[in-house]
């Protein structure tokens, strides 16, 4: 009884120490919001930055407080990491934002082709969709393709199993997709120039240089070293050149 009642106690300092977080957390948010309304930037990215659990509310006020202090690299970053917790109206202001932070300082009012507005519609739809339900809808579709083929119905049902076919290969590239993305390792450049070489390390040599505010794919890491695809080149780089999203 007395074991029972000491983890009923811990239990119970344990939710208020969280909620004393949480409530801290929500200050300094309020703090953070009010600065950045003053347009004292600096001051309100480094309360941001003080929060633990960053929504994406606090990245995404970040990426802008980065912008308007004229870091392009530190404002794409912060909206890379906000992607990922974006819905569909979310990442309609994400993406108007990356296409200004992309764009020329003489081309800033340009606007995308529709294909490119295409792209980025299928995109966010791919992005907001529920991972369980595309697993769930995949699952209910190959369950039926192999009872079909099992009962030997596809002979009677082959345009629906020809349908059932096209559902599953369109949600398991769905799923494909969504999972690449969540899981794929992107950096932003911070540094004005930074070499990409052929080995990883400084004695081999540079085969490109990249430039603040570039992507770049980390698909391997040995020692302290990064093994980067970006602008159809594929090199190693320091790790304390860039910013991992």
């Amino acid at each position: 009884m007395k074991l029972s009642l000491k983890y009923f106690y811990i239990f119970i300092f344990m939710c208020q120490t969280l909620s004393f977080f949480a409530e801290d957390d929500r200050q300094t948010f309020v703090q953070a919001n009010y600065l950045f309304e003053q347009e004292q930037y600096a001051q309100a990215c480094d309360l941001y930055q003080s929060i633990d659990n960053k929504g994406f509310n606090i990245l995404y006020n970040m990426s802008l407080a980065y912008l308007y202090q004229g870091d392009k690299a530190h404002a794409k970053l912060y909206g890379r990491r906000a992607e990922k917790q974006a819905n569909f109206k979310q990442l309609t202001m994400l993406y108007e934002l990356f296409h200004f932070i992309d764009a020329d300082d003489s081309d800033e009012n340009s606007s995308l082709s529709w294909y490119e507005q295409l792209a980025l519609f299928l995109k966010k739809c791919i992005l907001t969709i529920s991972t369980f339900l595309v697993q769930v809808i995949l699952l209910i579709v190959l369950t039926t393709l192999i009872l079909f083929w099992y009962r030997s119905w596809y002979q009677i049902y082959k345009n629906l199993l020809l349908l059932l076919l096209i559902f599953s290969i369109f949600f398991g590239a769905i799923w494909c997709f969504k999972n690449s993305f969540m899981h794929q390792k992107i950096g932003i450049v911070t540094k004005n120039i930074i070499g990409v070489f052929a080995g990883p390390d400084e004695s081999f040599y540079r085969k490109k240089e990249l430039f603040v505010g570039d992507e770049l794919i980390i698909t391997k890491t040995e020692k302290k070293y990064y093994l980067i695809e970006s602008k159809n080149v594929v090199g190693w780089i320091h790790e304390k050149d860039v910013e991992v999203v």
